[in-house]
This record gives C-alpha cells, sequence and structure tokens, in this order.
C-alpha cells in the first residue's frame, strides 16, 4: 500500500496571539513524521519506477511531464503525427528526390514512395521505397545526447549513422541541422528528444503543429494577399501569415490572378513583422498607372511559398 502523508496541523498565526504557542507545538512537534512519511513515499516511488523499466526516477518525471500539463516541445520533430498535409498529397505518394510530401518529411537522396492511414487520431506511413528524411532546424538544438522512438517496423537513423530498431542515440549540437531518416516499413509517432530515456509520444495541439509547420512552407491562399498596382504591369502584394525561416520561394504561377489578370512573373522577398512581399508582374491591363488597390483573387492548384531544409 502506498504510504500516505498526513496532513500537518494549522500554523501558528501571528493574527492569532492566543494560539501561537499551542498551534506552533503541534506544527513543529508534526515535522519528523511527516519526513518519515516522505522519505518512505519516495523509496515506494524509486521501486514502482525500477519496477517498470525506468532505470532511474528522472525518466519516469520526464515520462509524467511529458504527457502533463507541463509537457511541449520536448519532441524536436516537426509534425511527428503526421497530421499536417498542406500539400495535399493522398494514396500512394511518390517523391522524386528532395521532394516534399506530409509537412517537414521529404524523400531521401534515393525518392520516396509511401501510403498513409489514420486510425484513432494516429497516421501510420508504409514505406515501401526508399527513405523519408525530416531535417531538423539547429535553432531547436541543443548541444548533447538525443533519443529517437517511433513506432512500426521502419528502421531509422540520425544523420549518417547506422539504421536501428527504436530508441537508437544521436548527438546534436547546438545551433546544428541535424537530419532524422526512415527506411522501408512501417513508421508513426517519431520522437527526437533530449536525453538518454525515450518518453511517451508528446501529443501537441494541431493548430500549434500547423504554425511550426508554416515556418517552412505555406499555401499562398486567395484573397489573404492584398496591395496596390505600381504601374500597368506591375503590383507590390502583402501575403500575411506566420514569420518564415527565411525569404521563401514560391513553387509555381501557374492560375495566379491579380483583378482577374494572369501573372507571368512574380518575386517573394521578406517584409515586416514576417508578412512576405510579392513583387508581381502581369503582361499589361491594370487601370491607372499606380497605387490602385490590387487583390490576389485566384491561385492555381500547388503555389505555396516555401524555404525548407
Amino acid at each position: 500500500m502506498t504510504t500516505q502523508i498526513t496532513a500537518l496541523p494549522a500554523p501558528p498565526s501571528r493574527a492569532v496571539p492566543s494560539t501561537f504557542s499551542e498551534n506552533m507545538d503541534d506544527f513543529l512537534g508534526a515535522i519528523p513524521a511527516f519526513t518519515t512519511q516522505a522519505n518512505s513515499l519516495a523509496i515506494e516511488v524509486n521501486a514502482l519506477a525500477a519496477a517498470a523499466g525506468y532505470p532511474n526516477t528522472q525518466a519516469l518525471y520526464n515520462a509524467m511531464i511529458n504527457s502533463g500539463l507541463l509537457g511541449g516541445f520536448r519532441n524536436k520533430i516537426i509534425n511527428g503525427n503526421f497530421s499536417i498535409n498542406q500539400r495535399g498529397v493522398s494514396g500512394t505518394v511518390t517523391l522524386a528526390a528532395g521532394a516534399y510530401g506530409h509537412d517537414r518529411w521529404k524523400a531521401g537522396a534515393g525518392g520516396c514512395t509511401y501510403t498513409f492511414a489514420t486510425a484513432l487520431n494516429i497516421t501510420t506511413f508504409t514505406i515501401t521505397s526508399g527513405t523519408l528524411v525530416q531535417v531538423i532546424e539547429g535553432v531547436n538544438l541543443q548541444s548533447g545526447i538525443h533519443t529517437l522512438s517511433w513506432s512500426g517496423t521502419a528502421q531509422g537513423r540520425v544523420d549518417s549513422g547506422s539504421y536501428g530498431a527504436t530508441g537508437l542515440q544521436g548527438t546534436a549540437v547546438g545551433g546544428t541541422n541535424q537530419s532524422i531518416e526512415f527506411g522501408t516499413g512501417t513508421l508513426s509517432k517519431p520522437q527526437y528528444e533530449p536525453g538518454t530515456v525515450a518518453t511517451i509520444f508528446e501529443d501537441r495541439n494541431p493548430g500549434l503543429e500547423l504554425f511550426l509547420c508554416q515556418r517552412y512552407a505555406r499555401p499562398l491562399v486567395a484573397s489573404e494577399a492584398t496591395g496596390f498596382t505600381w504601374s500597368t504591369t506591375s503590383a507590390q502584394l502583402i501575403s500575411y501569415g506566420p514569420p518564415m525561416r527565411a525569404t521563401p520561394a514560391l513553387s509555381s504561377i501557374s492560375g495566379i490572378q491579380i483583378n482577374a489578370i494572369a501573372v507571368t512573373a512574380v518575386t517573394p522577398s521578406a517584409g515586416q513583422r514576417g508578412t512576405v512581399v510579392l513583387a508581381c508582374t502581369v503582361a499589361g491591363g491594370f487601370s491607372g498607372t499606380a497605387y490602385i488597390g490590387a487583390n490576389l483573387n485566384a491561385v492555381g492548384a500547388g503555389a505555396m511559398l516555401t524555404c525548407e531544409l
């Protein structure tokens, strides 16, 4: 039976001088028993931790914190539950080397083919050929040993190390990018975390996870960029969204229209407070010469602002 710690008696209070001495004697007199009970409980916690397979109580505390209200950002992998899919890949996903499928996940040097399915809010990849990689940005890493864990039959590795089963370790260097790579097999809930112990998978709020993903890529959406014309053939728009890692590139201009006129070129640049400025060119047709309202009113499929690693 778990040791129960007896509540301490009411502490003395100078606001009630008539009972101060009596309460002080009772309070101090209860301290030895409280200390004994607390030490007994600590011994029981250590024994339970050992029985559960944790090498030390710190690992147990890590697991408790990681799955509780204090959890968050222990997992250095972004989109570890594969719930963010801004590019809208579906079915059998076939990627050329370096191409991205689900957010933050790209094909390795030999390309990658995978399918995916979601059950009970857990998405599982089945990688049938090639490898799948996530590059963790160095600003998210501190120097030291990290542990890589996951569920499934795929083998993984850190950087160019050897492939192995879940629980393998890598050494991070603060400020230096690091690659996590998985080969063929099933894969779900990958986690890369500081320390030598793999803890329970960290579930983050999906809105927060989307925000983290959009540091590296976000779709260009009609009606979410507006600005002014500079001449009959040029306009400058501002695209609003989460701050991006670097000045992004635009993956495609196909189908993009400003004031119902097709664009012929778009050059993104960094704006203020995380905005992206889009310098746009059309063949002609803007009314007036300058400072006429310009709105992005159509965007083709696959138009993404990207600054992936």
